[in-house]
């Protein structure tokens, strides 16, 4: 079971590539969204963009990114368990890889 409480962005903000609603993107996955998956699959997203979020702001702000990428690397293997199509953050994935390198 994931729980995913706090500050879990239901939306895309000014820092992510990416501008689709978590909604928007649960019906680009391979599943129906009435599945159960589809509750799990929401946090997992929600979670990715929160991650990412921090991310940008981090880096904007000059601060260290190591365990905010730990984070989002752990949130990527969710998702990754979950065969969630994520092609919708290819942009921000690059963008995340040239910050944390």
């Amino acid at each position: 079971m994931i729980c995913s409480f706090g500050f879990s962005q239901n939306e895309p903000t000014k820092y992510t590539e990416c501008k689709m609603s978590v909604e928007d993107i649960l019906r680009q996955q391979s599943f129906h969204i009435d599945e159960p998956i589809s509750e799990t699959s929401g946090y997992v997203l929600k979670d990715l963009y929160s991650h990412m979020n921090k991310i940008y702001i981090a880096d904007e702000n000059g601060t260290s990114t190591d365990e905010l990428y730990a984070n989002f690397k752990e949130t990527l293997l969710k998702a990754e368990k979950l065969q969630l199509n994520l092609t919708m953050f290819e942009e921000d994935f690059e963008n995340i890889n040239k910050i944390t390198q």
